[in-house]
C-alpha cells in the first residue's frame, strides 16, 4: 500500500516535510523540489510485489536521489538485496564519457524494517569505511536503517528533532486507528496533505487485493502452508509422492529467495535443515 499511493505525483508532497527533516534541509528548498523517478524493479502484479516496497525520489537542487525501503523482515538476503538495488541506483549517476566526474548524484536509501531486526539503535547509517580506523572512503552511497520494531520503547522526550520526524513517521505507518493516524501523521505533514492521505489509506484497506496481502504477511507461515496443501493435493492425485517431495523443495527455492527466514521454511515444507541445506547448496 506504501508504494502503491507514494509511487504517484500527488503524494510525493507528503514526503517532502519528513524528508527535509531526515537529510537536514530548509523545507523551502524540498519543497517543490522532490521529484518521483520510474521504479525500473517494479513488479506487475501486486501480489508479487508487496515484499518489494521501494520509492525512487530525486531532489532537484541538492544533486540526491533517495530510495525508500520497507522491509517486514531483515535477512541477509533481503540486506544484501537492497544493497544491489541502491548500487544500481548510484551507477545511474555516472555517464559514459564524462570525464569531469562534477555531476554525480549522492545516493540514499532509507530502510524501514518493520520487525525482525539485528540493529538496537533507532537509526543507523552506513558508508564506506576503513575496516580498522573508522575512516570514511566515500559518502556518494549511504544506508541508513530505521528500526520501527523498537518505537515503542523509545522515550519520545528523549529524542532529537530528526529522530521525533522519523519516531512519527513510523507511528502513522504503524497507526491501526484513526486517530492514531491523525496524531502522528500531523507532526510530519500538513493537515490537509494528512486527511487526503487517510482518506486513500482507508479506500485501499477496503480493496480485495489489500485484504488479501494483509492476511498473508499476518499469517505467513499459514499462507504457505496453504499453498504446500494445495501441491501436495495436486500431486496425490497424481499419485506420485516423489511429486510431492519436489514441490515442497520447489516452495523452499521460492522462499528462500524472498529472504524468509530458514528456520519459518523447515517448518512449512517439513523439510530437515540438512535438505534445505543441500538445496541451497545448488
Amino acid at each position: 500500500m506504501f508504494t502503491d499511493i507514494f509511487n504517484q505525483d500527488r503524494n510525493v508532497p507528503k514526503l517532502e516535510k519528513f524528508i527535509s527533516i531526515f537529510f537536514g534541509f530548509e523545507y523551502e528548498k524540498v519543497h517543490g523540489n522532490l521529484k518521483l523517478l520510474p521504479r525500473k524493479l517494479s513488479k506487475d502484479n501486486k501480489k508479487e510485489a508487496w515484499k518489494e516496497v521501494d520509492l525512487l525520489l530525486k531532489l532537484d537542487n541538492e544533486m540526491l536521489k533517495i530510495n525508500i525501503e520497507i522491509n517486514d523482515q531483515e535477512t541477509q538476503n533481503i540486506i544484501n538485496r537492497n544493497i544491489i538495488y541502491i548500487a544500481k541506483i548510484s551507477s545511474t549517476n555516472y555517464e559514459t564519457g564524462d570525464n569531469k566526474l562534477d555531476n554525480i548524484w549522492t545516493s540514499r536509501q532509507i530502510n524501514f524494517n518493520i520487525k525482525d531486526t539485528k540493529h538496537t539503535k533507532f537509526i543507523s547509517e552506513y558508508v564506506f569505511k576503513e575496516r580498522e580506523t573508522n575512516e570514511i572512503l566515500s559518502e556518494i552511497v549511504q544506508i541508513d536503517v530505521i528500526n520501527m520494531a523498537i518505537i515503542d520503547k523509545l522515550c519520545y522526550t528523549d529524542l532529537n528533532e530528526k529522530e521525533k520526524a522519523v519516531y512519527n513517521f513510523c507511528k502513522m505507518l504503524n497507526a491501526e486507528s484513526k486517530e492514531d493516524f491523525e496524531r502522528a501523521s500531523e507532526l510530519v505533514m500538513d493537515e490537509e496533505l494528512s486527511r487526503d492521505l487517510l482518506d486513500q489509506m482507508t479506500r485501499k484497506s477496503r480493496e480485495e487485493e489489500y485484504v488479501y496481502m494483509e492476511s498473508a504477511y499476518a499469517n505467513e507461515k499459514d499462507y504457505y502452508a496453504d499453498v504446500i496443501r494445495e501441491h501436495e493435493e495436486a500431486a496425490k492425485n497424481l499419485g506420485k509422492e516423489e511429486g510431492i517431495k519436489q514441490e515442497k523443495i520447489n516452495i523452499a527455492k521460492n522462499m528462500l529467495k524472498e529472504g524468509i527466514d530458514e528456520d519459518l521454511i523447515t517448518k512449512t515444507t517439513n523439510l530437515t535443515k540438512e535438505e534445505l541445506k543441500n538445496i541451497k547448496g545448488k
